[in-house]
């Protein structure tokens, strides 16, 4: 984390320290330095996250009907017939 040298500089944080202002540079768009909460990550980490999931479970989806249509190919009835065997 870079300090100020200058305690007049723009960029400071003005996050409170024990001792006074906090004397590191503030993040880009933000008032505050990362200490004091400035630009906070956590809501790109859970976009990515969820992009990621919905990836992954299309990609899961996709599997599953092409095991079906193989099965349907091969003349198993694949989970229709599980269904048909139980009652349902």
């Amino acid at each position: 984390m870079q300090r100020v040298t200058d305690l007049a500089d723009p960029r400071r944080c003005k996050g409170a320290s024990l001792d006074g202002q906090c004397q590191n540079f503030a993040e880009e768009g933000s008032d505050y330095c990362r200490v004091h909460g400035g630009k906070d990550l956590a809501p790109a980490r859970r976009l990515k996250q969820y992009l990621l999931t919905k990836a992954q479970d299309r990609e899961r989806l996709a599997q599953f009907a092409e095991n079906d249509a193989a099965q349907d190919a091969a003349g198993r009835g694949g989970r229709r017939f599980w269904v048909n065997w139980n009652g349902d």
